[in-house]
This record gives C-alpha cells, structure tokens and sequence, in this order.
C-alpha cells in the first residue's frame, strides 16, 4: 500500500478520536466530520465498501447536527450575584478541579467587595465572572465558563450584558496559555502586562 495513503487514512482515524475529547458538542461535530470525510475517501481508495458507508453515514449525520446546532438559538439570561451567596459557592466547589486548570490562583472565595455576575442557560448555570470594581472598571479575577457552553457565546453575551450595566474596561491576567489564548481571541490587549478590553 502506498505510505502516503496510509498516512491520510490515520489522518482520518486521529481526528476522529481527537473529536471525542472536545468538549464544545460544536468542535466535536466539526472534527468528526472532517475526520469522516478523510476516512471515507480513503476507504473508497482502498475499495473498502462498508467503511465507505459508514463514514459517509457519519459526514451526513454531523453535517446535519452542525445545521441544527446552528439554527437552535441558544438563550442565556443574567443575574448579578451577592459574593456570599450559597448558589455560587456550590457552583463554584462543582466545577472546582476544572476552574483551577485555567485560575489555579483561584481558591475558591469570594471576598465581600467583588462584583459576581452569572449567566444562565434556562435553568441551567453556565458561566461566571467575578471582579473588583475600579470606577467604571472591573478588574477580573474569574471569567468562568462551563465545558459544554465553552465556545465564548457565554462571554460575548456578559461582556455586552456589562456594558449595558456601565461597565467601560475589562482587565486581566492570563495566568495560564489557555486563558491568555481565550483573552486574545475575546479582543484583550496588552498594556504593561496586563490584559485591558474596552466594551
């Protein structure tokens, strides 16, 4: 068998298994479409009928999904939160091991002055900011979002929801890669090393 065909074939296969570790059911959807489609040509090449079928019967049912997915309007709602209050404390122990992969300075408390924004997907929590408020700044310490809703619609819809509310600037410290990747593509800019966005 040629090599190069071999390695399109693994190609195939290594996004498909690589789609499963997405958390985002939108990220999931499009790397097992692509990695179907890689698979199904190489097993047309290789006259391999069933795989042929069967990858092709995958392409069609996550193209299908990606179009639903993106006809579903997603409605989240907001609510600003005391620091004290027990809902938070819960959702915060929940989601505590995964909050401290992107904030491991982050331990959990709330001190009294912060300003705690959530937002909700129905009933369903979903994201959470917590902040010291500098005039019309925030100054970020969490900016939390849930794995299933992590494809920055949660944040997009509180950073509009906070301006409405006042508030003028956004400022952070990405103290992990994927956070400071996460502040890049949300329209964070360095200014003497901290991270500034103006609403």
């Amino acid at each position: 068998m040629n090599i190069y065909l071999e390695i399109f074939g693994y190609i195939g296969t290594a996004l498909v298994l690589i789609s499963m570790l997405m958390t985002s059911v939108v990220k999931l959807r499009i790397f097992n479409a692509v990695g179907s489609l890689v698979s199904m040509i190489y097993a047309y090449m290789c006259n391999t009928w069933p795989v042929v079928f069967l990858n092709g019967s995958l392409l069609v049912i996550n193209v299908v999904q990606l179009i639903l997915l993106k006809r579903t309007k997603v409605s989240f709602s907001y609510t600003p939160v005391n620091p004290e209050d027990m809902s938070l404390a819960y959702f915060l122990s929940c989601f505590r091991e995964d909050i401290r992969l992107y904030f491991p300075e982050f331990d959990g408390t709330v001190l009294p002055d912060r300003q705690v924004h959530m937002v909700f997907c129905g009933a369903e929590p979903v994201g959470v900011l917590i902040g010291r408020p500098e005039g019309d700044s925030l100054a970020v310490e969490l900016d939390y979002s849930t794995p299933k809703y992590r494809d920055c619609s949660v944040a997009a819809f509180l950073f509009a929801t906070l301006k409405d509310r006042g508030v003028r600037t956004l400022s952070a410290t990405g103290t992990t890669a994927a956070h400071a990747a996460y502040l890049e593509k949300m329209g964070f800019r360095d200014q003497n090393g901290t991270k500034v966005k103006t609403l």
